[in-house]
């Protein structure tokens, strides 16, 4: 009976162990879960000015290709002058 009442005591102790390495593994849970929402709130921002950059530079490649199209048909146009300017001398 003794020897009975000693396993139930050991088994108690590790038990109580148990249960306090769980308690502290518990505290770490509300820790993790406040970094990862900190985490996904960054993405978020980052996503966004990801999208707000790609706009800007689609904008600003479509006026440099207008800008592009504008200079190649002047000097078209000045090819055009000076072949005829010079087919007149």
């Amino acid at each position: 009976m003794s020897s009975e009442l000693e396993l139930l005591k050991q088994r108690i102790t590790e038990l109580e162990a148990e249960n306090t390495e769980l308690r502290k593994e518990n505290t770490v849970i509300p820790d993790l879960r406040n970094k990862l929402s900190i985490f996904d709130a960054e993405n978020a921002e980052l996503k966004r000015r990801n999208i707000e950059f790609l706009r800007a530079n689609k904008e600003y490649n479509e006026r440099r290709d207008a800008e592009n199209a504008k200079l190649k048909a002047r000097i078209e146009e000045l090819e055009k002058n000076k072949e005829d300017s010079s087919a007149e001398n």
